[in-house]
């Protein structure tokens, strides 16, 4: 999506197209935040500093500004539950001007947040920062049965203070 950089987006599809109305372009980009896996098994809150870093490392670079007919998003898969937390710093994140390119033009304009760990709470979540970004909100209908029925193993090493290694 910017010119001069060999990096792209996931996934480019257009919603809401009917006839001769053109729709809006969704321009998606999927990561799994890998560290939250580690947030989860000590069961400690998301660092706002460390997600504001996994994004200008991984996801900014591949966006420009939305333009009027397109929303970006940035698609999470959490290990961790989405708690208020979760929420308060992935919203605070995408309001701020960290999510902007060097004209201070916001670059991501909604995240879609899933997880499998959700017992206690939702197990997905939508962040929308403008109001064009809330045109996908009827389209985004969060998982079904298929999507929960997946199941694996998965070992977080972890000192515990006391025991052997």
């Amino acid at each position: 999506m910017k010119p001069g950089f060999a990096d792209d987006i996931d996934w480019q599809f257009t919603i809401g197209s009917a006839g001769s109305i053109s729709g809006l372009k969704v321009n998606l980009e999927v990561k799994r935040l890998k560290s939250d896996n580690t947030r989860q098994a000590r069961g400690q809150e998301m660092n706002a500093h460390e997600f504001a870093q996994f994004c200008r490392d991984q996801v900014l670079r591949k966006f420009r500004p939305s333009r009027p007919d397109e929303v970006n998003v940035l698609g999470i898969s959490l290990f961790g539950e989405i708690d208020g937390n979760v929420q308060r710093v992935i919203s605070e994140w995408l309001l701020s001007n960290e999510n902007s390119d060097s004209d201070d033009a916001p670059l991501i304009d909604a995240v879609l947040l899933m997880t499998r760990e959700s017992r206690r709470r939702s197990s997905s979540d939508r962040q929308l920062r403008n109001e064009k970004a809330g045109l996908i909100k009827s389209h985004f209908r969060g998982p079904d049965a298929e999507d929960q029925s997946f199941f694996f193993v998965f070992d977080v090493p972890y000192h515990i203070p006391g025991l052997p290694v």
